[in-house]
């Protein structure tokens, strides 16, 4: 065999790896953008829940009107048992069932009040670091009021 026709072969041989190197990250990268378009429907569902489940548990631990407090306990145990179940990270979940403990033992007399602020505070934090995570933005790029 010549050299030319050497030449030729390793020319074809490397014109195939490129054309298959091209294929498959082609189907890499169709598969990533579905992956990221389902993973956005999921995060997008995840911000009003959070956002309501933190109004909900703000205005239990803060309010003095017995019927704001009463429909926002309501909604918070409706997505306790639901809806918030469905979307919430591993974090956000320890610190939701530990607002629900704290808000029982309140119910019963066992603890005042205050302690709800508190852990109010400790779920909304928990809840804006999983959003970070979530859409991968540093928590400094998420503006507050």
């Amino acid at each position: 065999m010549e050299k030319k026709d050497i030449i030729e072969v390793r020319l074809k041989i490397l014109a195939l790896i490129g054309a298959l190197i091209s294929f498959f990250y082609g189907i890499y990268k169709y598969q990533q953008v579905n992956d990221d378009n389902s993973s956005k429907a999921f995060w997008e569902q995840q911000f009003p829940i959070y956002k309501e489940l933190c109004e909900n548990t703000a205005i239990i631990a803060v309010t003095n009107d017995s019927i704001k407090s009463l429909r926002a306990t309501e909604n918070f145990w409706r997505m306790y048992y639901g809806e918030a179940r469905m979307v919430v990270d591993w974090q956000v979940h320890e610190k939701m069932s530990n607002y629900a403990s704290i808000l029982k033992d309140v119910e019963r007399g066992f603890k005042n009040k205050q302690e709800l602020k508190v852990a109010s505070y400790e779920l909304a934090t928990e809840c804006r670091k999983s959003i970070s995570t979530s859409w991968d933005i540093p928590l400094s790029e998420l503006k507050t009021e």
